[in-house]
């Protein structure tokens, strides 16, 4: 078994991912949204944005995250940041205060839990990181963020940001 395939069964089994969650793309293993989301879950991460820059080029975030446990205090945090502009999204319409947040979620999501470091990373931190249409064999695939219903702010018409 193959580092890459030790670290996706070893996601899969810890945070109950499933096979839409999670895929192969060339180097990389891949998160989607929503296996971002159990993870963060999982976990108890607690994330607050900060605008740092806004405007209509571009959108930076400052992102506090935290591994809280029951009792309310942190074990572990970070500060990253999420950012979009008009050169780095090329979904239409584009809404960059939604692609900034989600990128600054999954950075820190991924940083906290140590797997950024392992190669691990967002489907949202580069639009080439998208899941392609061939289908996912299990956790040997590279996982994809999907839409999953939680409020967030978006764009008007944004059914996922």
């Amino acid at each position: 078994m193959t580092k890459q395939e030790t670290i996706i069964k070893e996601l899969y089994d810890k945070y109950e991912l499933d096979k839409d969650d999670v895929f192969r793309h060339k180097h990389y293993v891949i998160i989607t949204r929503a296996g971002i989301q159990k993870i963060e879950a999982k976990e108890n991460i607690k994330i607050d944005f900060i605008p740092l820059g806004i405007n209509k080029d571009y959108v930076y975030l400052k992102v506090n995250a935290s591994i809280v446990t029951e009792d309310g205090s942190s074990v572990k945090s970070i500060i990253t940041t999420g950012e979009a502009t008009d050169d780095n999204v090329k979904q239409q319409p584009k809404y960059l205060c939604a692609m900034a947040e989600k990128r600054g979620r999954s950075r820190a999501v991924l940083m906290l839990t140590g797997l950024y470091k392992q190669g691990v990373f967002g489907e949202d931190e580069a639009d080439d990181f998208k899941k392609s249409e061939s289908k996912s064999d299990g956790p040997t695939a590279a996982v994809v963020y999907k839409g999953d219903g939680v409020d967030r702010p978006t764009g008007p018409g944004s059914k996922d940001g």
